[in-house]
């Protein structure tokens, strides 16, 4: 996943941030699973997961289409050199590594074996937020209830 957003440097929380996700969970191992194809990582309820965030040098093949469609219209798929031209003349990075989430739960992606997971993105974590709340953060402790 990439978050495409104007946002330069990240924000350090000063307070916590409740966010959601989509997963898949497996209740016999208590472990949850991106959703995304090809994704074996896996994540423990209740646990602070950390990963360090950085800018990518190019969009990835998954990334927030309602963004990246208002700021690069004239795009193509399967361009992903072009897009980075179109992403550096506009002022946009896209930020890969870290953990994806939304403000809003009907923001995310899911499917109908997927479980809503409320995010705690804990004060002094890290975030990038784009203009449609998502957010990717460098902390992140996941939960299946409020």
């Amino acid at each position: 996943m990439c978050l495409v957003t104007k946002q330069k440097e990240p924000i350090i929380l000063t307070e916590d941030l409740l966010t959601y996700k989509y997963m898949n969970f497996n209740r016999a191992s208590d472990a949850l699973r991106p959703m995304y194809i090809g994704c074996e990582h896996t994540y423990k309820l209740h646990t602070l997961h950390k990963v360090k965030m950085m800018p990518l040098p190019f969009i990835s093949s998954f990334f927030d289409t309602e963004v990246v469609d208002k700021y690069l219209p004239e795009r193509t798929d399967n361009q992903s050199e072009v897009w980075t031209e179109m992403m550096d003349d506009k002022g946009l990075i896209g930020i890969g590594p870290g953990f994806h989430s939304a403000l809003r739960s009907r923001s995310m992606f899911w499917m109908s074996e997927s479980t809503k997971v409320y995010c705690k993105i804990p004060k002094g974590s890290e975030v990038f937020f784009d203009e449609t709340g998502l957010v990717v953060s460098n902390q992140i402790i996941y939960s299946l209830e409020n």
